[in-house]
């Protein structure tokens, strides 16, 4: 199984694939928790290329 994702090229396939399972958790998540893991991602200077991969592996969902 080998995933071709542009917005992650860091990320080996087993790890793709928990993002993914991660990402469809959050999306499931109260509005309360979602606004709480933006801060943290917000505080880890990550959130604009998670949001861009948050984008591109919702398609798959």
């Amino acid at each position: 199984m080998n995933f071709e994702v542009p917005c992650v090229p860091f990320l080996q396939d087993q790890q793709f694939l928990l993002a993914v399972v991660l990402i469809s958790n959050i999306i499931s998540m109260d509005i309360f928790s979602k606004y709480l893991l933006h801060l943290i991602f917000s505080r880890l200077e990550i959130l604009d290329r998670y949001q861009f991969c948050l984008e591109r592996v919702t398609e798959f969902l």
